[in-house]
């Protein structure tokens, strides 16, 4: 499947809006452009210490698609004493959740948000789409309703 702009109209923005501002009437804000995955990115500093956290992130990446979680998690852990890096951790939460470690999952989750900043848009992406499908599996979308509107203030 191609990846596109989406280009949202006023309607679908004001949809989006009551969905998660239910207690707005309505919505002045125009139409937003939603960039496609591949041109969201993560700048990091390239230093020896990141390249080898990467390195390590991959590996243990590799371990969780092959379902050996306990080694994966260990590895996750070793990238992270290179460099403490989001992305290590939305990783490290896919692995829990793989593992039916939920708790432990949305807390990684939570780190990397607050961990990420404005130039790892990828990883924010990834980070709230995991932390959305876990408020949903353990059936507390208010609580991520709450979240994402202190997202925006934030910057989170």
């Amino acid at each position: 499947m191609p990846q596109v702009n989406l280009k949202l109209s006023s309607h679908d923005h004001q949809v989006l809006e009551s969905i998660f501002n239910p207690l707005e009437l309505s919505s002045t804000q125009p139409s937003v452009s939603v960039p496609c995955e591949s041109q969201l990115a993560d700048v990091e500093p390239d230093t020896e210490a990141v390249r080898s956290s990467r390195e390590l992130e991959l590996q243990g990446v590799l371990l969780t698609e092959k379902g050996s979680f306990d080694e994966a998690l260990k590895v996750f852990q070793l990238a992270l004493n290179q460099a403490q890096r989001a992305s290590v951790l939305n990783n490290r939460a896919q692995t829990l959740r793989l593992a039916k470690r939920d708790g432990e999952a949305l807390d990684d989750l939570n780190k990397a948000l607050e961990m990420a900043s404005d130039q790892q848009s990828r990883t924010k992406c990834h980070a709230h789409c995991q932390r959305g499908v876990l408020y949903r599996k353990l059936d507390n979308l208010g609580c991520g309703t709450i979240r994402l509107r202190g997202s925006r203030t934030t910057g989170k």
